[in-house]
């Protein structure tokens, strides 16, 4: 791993912390930071997780429409990933009434 994405990845990881301690406010903080850290690093699966972790924060924070926002991104953009495949399942999810 490149010594540039070491940095990234502790952050990634501490976010994932916060997550598992229902800190999503906190672990958002984090993973606005790392994802496009990742993306420019050339690490795509990371970029990936970290932008569906952030969608899911974001929804749990109930910040609905930038949730789906940040879903929609990581479908588009991390196509035929597995985070695109839990953004759809969370946005189809959101979109039940």
């Amino acid at each position: 791993m490149p010594r540039s994405v070491v940095g990234v990845m502790i952050v990634y990881r501490e976010a994932l912390t916060l997550i598992d301690e229902l800190k999503y406010a906190d672990a958002a903080a984090k993973l606005e930071r790392v994802s496009g850290q990742f993306e420019a690093a050339g690490d795509l699966t990371h970029a990936a997780e970290s932008m569906f972790w952030l969608g899911f924060c974001r929804e749990k924070l109930h910040r609905d429409d930038l949730a789906r926002q940040t879903y929609v991104m990581v479908i588009q953009q991390f196509a035929g990933s597995k985070p695109a495949e839990y953004a759809q399942l969370r946005l189809d999810a959101m979109n039940q009434p």
